[in-house]
């Protein structure tokens, strides 16, 4: 494609090859079933196919262009409307750190001047502690001095007192001198007190007026510190004004980063779109791959339906046949019983006289039909004894047609024998029980059975019909040969009310029960019971006689039989036939999965030899034996892969087929 991308479609059929051919070349297009089937060596013919895939091949190059050059554009644009955004995105993000690193800037120098202001603050609050600290020294100081001059005051009046003594004293000298004297000594050393009183109040005043001069200076230096905080009640308004200019540029800031984030937005819309188309187009391109599955899918059904309309037709034409034949054997036998019973009544008129002793000939030829019929009875038990032990396949080896032994007639006849079910193994329902996907998309799963498709392994077609009841007085026996550690089918059976019995000795699993009515038995099926070898380790084989005896059912009948025991079925199978069915003969459904490509097992250890004209004569010999032991072809699903053979023909290399016995016992 022009895109560069590439898409893969399914095989198409030779029908669906010619349908297309014709809506896309018309009716004169070349392309038939003769033409895709055989190849050609008309140089004509040659140049006719060729240009017809040519031109089918340019028409496809041409649509699948003109889807390619329509979604490159639009990827295009796409692709640069996303460039545009990325642009814009880095101009945005170049901005961004344009403007943060402008930020981390004002918050540096803030956080600086936080810093100085907080110095401040801390100068301030010591100087409001130092005035306040003052003022209570000032105020402290001034109780003092109100103190002295109280002090002071109290001095006069007692100068006062003493001056009035003085001239008391005086008066008394001039009376009474001795008294005098005792009184003037007395205010004498009053006086030296007071004196020394007044000194000591003189040192606290000059002591006062020093601290005065300290409370000046203090004060001085509280204006001093006032207007320094003055200076810093400034810087913060300055720093307020910063902050205010810091949270603009804050905003302006977010309201970028809004805006990124909104081109971001668009940016993931945008690749969100493009993630959206491209899925779109995936999906678009799936849905087309899912309907050409499904439309394989529903010509395969279709096929299917059509094999199974003409079966059931064949079958009806049949059984038409015969009722028609049963008919006129009915009409012949009502008209010779007519003139029978008219010949009969014609000699009972006539032999009336004669009734006792044709009534004694009765007796006597009543007796003689009876030995007859006893003696026909113990002919036959002699007859099928002799049948079973008769060696089936050397009697389906004289069935066979001498011209049956080159290459090319054996097989055709050996994939006709396999492809062709049989009208008499009729079966109203049909389930598929088990099965894992080997290699296909979708498997259909309900309670109680996997439908079978393509590609699946392990499942396995039962015909319900035939399976006892489970409410009946007789449980439903199933042996299933060879698990591969799939459980899958015998799960199945078991779900349906049947007791299974699993054989198996490739599986390092202890004999026992697997699950409610499945045991588990690490014993392999073979020709001949003992050991053998298998991926270097021996295990234990035995008869199928052998296995029903492990399983409880040496006598009875076998509801149904699974072999699945890798291209071992040809050797037991010729083993059991050759002896004349044997433990087979019990067998109600028999379902085999039968390996073409070789005659000896996988499981041998030697390598597979190529299928041969020898070993398919054997196989065909081991089939139609098959067929004399009772059993007819209900079901048969071959594998896609094949093997060229002789003739030119591709044998497929798998059957799982399905057989039924309607002369095994019912108890």
């Amino acid at each position: 494609m022009a895109s560069g991308s590439s898409m893969s479609f399914p095989t198409l059929s030779e029908e669906e090859l010619i349908n297309l051919g014709k809506e896309m070349l018309g009716p004169e297009s070349p392309i038939t079933l003769a033409a895709l089937r055989s190849p050609t060596t008309d140089p004509k013919r040659l140049r006719r196919q060729l240009s017809a895939l040519a031109n089918f091949s340019l028409l496809h190059q041409r649509m699948c262009d003109e889807y390619a050059d329509e979604t490159i554009k639009k990827t295009d644009q796409e692709i640069l409307y996303e460039e545009r955004l990325v642009n814009e995105n880095k101009a945005l993000k170049s901005n961004i750190h344009r403007e943060i690193e402008r930020e981390d800037e004002l918050k540096v120098e803030l956080q600086q001047r936080h810093s100085a202001i907080d110095d401040r603050n801390q100068e301030i609050s010591a100087l409001h502690d130092q005035k306040e600290q003052l003022e209570r020294e000032a105020k402290q100081t001034r109780a003092e001095v109100a103190r002295l001059e109280d002090q002071k005051s109290e001095d006069a009046v007692q100068d006062a007192k003493l001056n009035e003594e003085r001239t008391a004293l005086e008066a008394q000298l001039v009376g009474s001198p001795e008294k005098v004297r005792q009184t003037l000594t007395r205010a004498q050393e009053q006086l030296r007190a007071a004196e020394n009183q007044r000194q000591t109040v003189s040192e606290q005043l000059q002591q006062s007026r020093g601290d005065r001069q300290q409370r000046q200076q203090a004060h001085e230096e509280l204006q001093r510190r006032e207007q320094h905080a003055e200076v810093v009640r400034e810087l913060s308004e300055r720093q307020r004004d910063k902050s205010g200019e810091l949270t603009a540029v804050t905003k302006d800031m977010e309201a970028i980063l809004l805006e990124e984030t909104e081109r971001r937005s668009a940016a993931r819309l945008a690749v969100n779109k493009c993630q959206m188309i491209e899925e779109s187009r995936e999906g678009e391109m799936q849905k087309y791959e899912r309907y050409i599955k499904d439309k394989q899918a529903e010509l395969d059904k279709r096929e299917r339906v059509q094999e199974e309309a003409r079966a059931r037709l064949a079958a009806d034409q049949q059984e038409t046949g015969q009722l028609a034949e049963q008919a006129e054997l009915l009409e012949q036998r009502a008209q010779q019983e007519a003139e029978r019973e008219q010949r009969r009544l014609q000699e009972l008129q006539h032999r009336e006289q004669q009734l006792a002793d044709a009534v004694d000939w009765v007796r006597s030829e009543g007796s003689r039909l009876q030995d007859d019929i006893l003696a026909m009875i113990e002919a036959q038990d002699q007859e099928l004894a002799g049948e079973e032990g008769r060696d089936l396949v050397a009697a389906a080896d004289r069935r066979l047609p001498p011209a049956v032994g080159d290459g090319a007639a054996v097989f055709a006849l050996l994939e006709a024998t396999l492809n062709a079910t049989e009208p008499a193994a009729a079966c109203r329902s049909r389930a598929a029980l088990g099965g894992w996907c080997l290699w296909c998309a979708l498997v259909s799963v309900d309670a109680d059975s996997v439908l079978w498709k393509a590609g699946s392994d392990g499942s396995k077609e039962v015909c319900l019909d035939r399976l006892p009841d489970a409410d009946g007085p007789r449980r439903c026996r199933v042996i299933s040969v060879g698990i591969n550690n799939d459980f899958s089918f015998d799960l199945a059976a078991a779900r349906l009310g049947c007791r299974v019995d699993a054989f198996d000795p490739t599986m390092e699993r202890p004999d026992g029960w697997v699950a409610e009515r499945l045991r588990f038995h690490g014993v392999g099926l073979a020709a001949a019971a003992g050991p053998a070898t298998v991926g270097g380790r021996p295990v234990p084989l035995d008869t199928l006689d052998g296995l029903l005896r492990r399983a409880q059912l040496a006598r009875g009948p076998v509801d149904y039989l699974k072999l699945d025991i890798e291209a071992a079925e040809w050797t037991v199978l010729e083993a059991l036939l050759s002896a004349g069915g044997g433990a087979l003969r019990r067998v109600r459904q028999l379902t085999v999965e039968l390996h073409l490509y070789q005659w000896q097992p996988e499981l041998s250890g030697r390598p597979p030899p190529a299928l041969t004209s020898r070993s398919a004569r054997r196989m065909l010999r081991l089939l139609t034996a098959l067929r004399l032991a009772g059993f007819a072809l209900l079901d048969t699903k071959p594998y896609k892969s094949c093997t060229p053979v002789a003739g030119g023909r591709c044998i497929p290399w798998i059957y799982e087929t399905l057989w039924v016995n309607d002369s095994a016992p019912l108890d």
